[in-house]
């Protein structure tokens, strides 16, 4: 018995998804353990709303919001992170198997789509050498191996953009597979799904949006409609992409005007700048989609924005170039759907970022969707090639395409893995976008800030020198945002070194460029706290406030320079504004400490009483001890235990609480009326201890004699 047609189709489809995915994780295995990048810190290790502890609604809730901007943005994004971090916490070992599973299923549907579209334009193919599903196959293969996309895929916080593609084009599937059985219930099914899919792409990605200006082009080119039915599509696409963007920024970003202005606010480049400028980045990800050299690949660029159409003349150039493409791939969609479908599939999935909003200028990970078609028609055209000579008998054009065709394939594997050996760390990969972007400032101060953290302060200083100086020689060409992290970090050095009138010298300068970070004035308030400078520290605690209002730890070291300034009144308010942005245990201690310092011992001891009991925590047995009594033997003996068990210097620790100059906790102030019960019973602990390791000594001491009598009486 034969098998059926479906089954052979099904096997087909099997085979083309275990190649697929076999492919991808090779090339992507060896970055399983690379570290957290950049800005994953923000959107994942730091950002507690993905962070959830159980799979319940009000968990589930509260990772709509955890984009930042206050609005449901990228849902379904920050959801699939906060399932990895219910999993395993903050191992990135299963965040790159997601990314690694997504991509690998998004090629599948690439798959899927491409062998949707070819059986469109093609029904009769009849071809000795290539089907229409190796021709799919190769093209899915071409896209899912290139290494420009190892940015959208190792780079975790960049799943919102292969996950949105992966979305978009199961909808894409969805609608053709609707398309091509219109009048069935199938069909019905497969086009409601589709609206689903595209629903919940543009929650992993605004950019997603435009699926229906994609499809209105794909019925033009492949559906063949007659004019007046593509002037009445194109009017309701039209309304459907605006209304639907409307309602989505509304609802994600807010006001449109004063979030396009806040986007420009700090750029070094205008909207019109921008928008001309664009064609050359176009033209460039062009190049390195069809010609991928790894000198060229790069994280960021150094790209400066176009002052003018001519300023510089190639911008003139890459503007009509880009014109006359979307001109010519429309006039001749008809003619040849395929190649002029890709062409502006490639140009509208670049209109979100790459047109009027005021984003960075270059990404690479922005290639990941438009890309697509561009190798559905390198392995149609490489296809007819071959089988045009191999059908003719000549055997040596048909082995110059067959061998060529065969070093794409594996040189296309081995320099994605390859590539993915720069993302092993953030050092390693900002080494290279410094070494490939010498103009470009951002990767050598980053440099710094890692050196910083690495404790090598000196090599951060040096970074931090050539990139100033770079800066200096040609400021209009910088964000200002970044001289404000240039000045930001050198004052961080500053300040580790104790140097604090120069660390707020650096701290002002990095103000005067950016006047809206939080750390630069909550470092200026410590550094002015340190130098008891407390007027100008009130001013910057204040200025940190207003920015980031939700921050605790900020009411908490206010509270604790007020409770130095003996402002008490000020101080309890503070805290208590603290308190109620978040309770932590430091600055309900620092509350009890105020409340001691005015004689309100109830206030204080109805403060401790919301403390939860934690008998690990010596500083709240301390104060344990001061508001309920200083011979609590109890409370005494476990204090001991966890010096002697945690090693603790007795002197040293003692000396510490009586100076108490702890920026963000107050000791108890009345430490020294109880110090002498708690060094007796540490001394009379250590001094029990002696005599059981005496005890213990002189038994093992004696081992050997005892053994010697035992044998004597046997």
């Amino acid at each position: 018995m034969q098998p059926s047609h479906n089954s052979t189709t099904s096997y087909i489809h099997i085979f083309s998804f275990l190649l697929l995915a076999l492919s991808v994780w090779m090339s992507y295995s060896g970055t399983l353990h690379s570290s957290w990048q950049f800005d994953d810190m923000p959107n994942i290790v730091n950002n507690e709303k993905v962070q959830i502890s159980s799979f319940t609604w009000e968990e589930i809730k509260k990772t709509f919001h955890a984009h930042g901007s206050g609005k449901i943005t990228r849902a379904a994004s920050f959801f699939s992170f906060a399932l990895n971090y219910l999993m395993t916490g903050k191992d990135p070992v299963s965040y790159h198997i997601t990314n690694i599973t997504i991509h690998i299923v998004c090629a599948f549907f690439v798959y899927l789509v491409f062998l949707q579209i070819l059986e469109i334009l093609h029904p009769g193919w009849r071809c000795r050498f290539f089907s229409l599903r190796d021709i799919a196959l190769l093209g899915a293969w071409l896209w899912a191996m290139h290494p420009i996309h190892t940015q959208a895929v190792t780079y975790i916080v960049q799943r919102m953009a292969s996950m949105a593609a992966m979305f978009y084009m199961i909808a894409f599937y969805c609608y053709l597979h609707f398309r091509r059985n219109p009048k069935s219930l199938q069909g019905t099914i497969f086009l409601l799904a589709g609206l689903v899919f595209w629903i919940i792409a543009l929650f992993s990605k605004e950019n997603t949006v435009l699926l229906p200006f994609v499809i209105f082009v794909s019925e033009v080119a492949f559906f063949q409609l007659s004019s007046q039915k593509i002037r009445k599509y194109f009017l309701y696409t039209l309304v459907i992409v605006v209304v639907v963007s409307l309602c989505a920024f509304l609802a994600m970003r807010g006001n449109v005007v004063s979030y396009t202005e806040y986007l420009y606010r700090d750029r070094p480049f205008t909207m019109w700048e921008r928008l001309i400028t664009e064609p050359i980045i176009l033209f460039r990800y062009l190049g390195l989609l069809l010609y991928p050299i790894a000198d060229f690949l790069s994280l960021e660029s150094d790209i400066v924005a176009s002052r003018g159409l001519l300023d510089p003349p190639v911008t003139l150039l890459a503007n009509i170039s880009s014109l006359a493409l979307i001109s010519l791939g429309i006039g001749y969609l008809r003619k040849y759907p395929l190649l002029c479908f890709a062409v502006l599939f490639f140009f509208i999935n670049h209109l979100v970022e790459s047109s009027f909003i005021g984003l960075e200028l270059y990404f690479e990970h922005r290639n990941y969707l438009p890309s697509m078609f561009l190798y559905l028609v390198v392995a149609f055209y490489f296809a007819k090639a071959c089988n045009y000579y191999l059908t003719r008998s000549k055997l040596f054009m048909s082995g110059v395409l067959l061998v060529a065709g065969t070093v794409t394939l594996m040189s296309e594997g081995s320099a994605t893995y390859l590539r993915n050996d720069v993302w092993e760390t953030e050092f390693s990969l900002l080494t290279e976008v410094a070494a490939k972007n010498p103009y470009n400032i951002r990767p050598i101060i980053s440099l710094g800030a890692k050196s910083i953290a690495r404790g090598k302060l000196d090599d951060a200083l040096e970074y931090l020198k050539k990139s100033e100086k770079l800066y200096k020689q040609n400021p209009d060409r910088y964000q200002k945002e970044w001289g404000g992290l240039l000045y930001y970090n050198a004052g961080i050095i500053h300040l580790r070194r104790r140097n604090y009138e120069k660390a707020v010298q650096l701290l002002l300068k990095s103000a005067e460029f950016n006047d809206k970070s939080m750390e630069t004035h909550a470092n200026l308030a410590y550094l002015y706290y340190k130098l008891e400078d407390y007027e100008n520290a009130t001013k910057a605690f204040i200025n940190a406030i207003q920015i980031r209002p939700d921050k605790s730890d900020l009411y908490n070291m206010f509270g604790r320079m007020l409770f130095d300034e003996n402002k008490l009144d000020l101080a309890v308010d503070v805290l208590q504004n603290g308190i109620d942005v978040e309770p932590t245990r430091e600055i309900q201690m620092n509350l009890v400490a105020t409340y001691l310092r005015q004689g309100n011992v109830s206030k204080a001891k109805q403060v401790f009483y919301s403390i939860p009991y934690d008998n690990k925590d010596i500083i709240y047995l301390l104060y344990r001890l001061d508001l309920f009594g200083h011979d609590n033997p109890a409370v005494l003996q476990r204090i001991v235990q966890i010096l002697i068990s945690r090693k603790i210097d007795y002197c040293t620790w003692r000396n510490k609480i009586i100076k108490n100059d702890h920026p963000g906790l107050i000791y108890p102030e009345r430490f020294a009326s109880f110090e002498g019960d708690l060094r007796a019973s540490y001394i009379k602990e250590l001094a029990g201890r002696q005599e059981q390791i005496g005890k213990k000594i002189k038994s093992a001491e004696r081992c050997d004699v005892q053994s010697e009598e035992i044998g004597d009486e046997g």
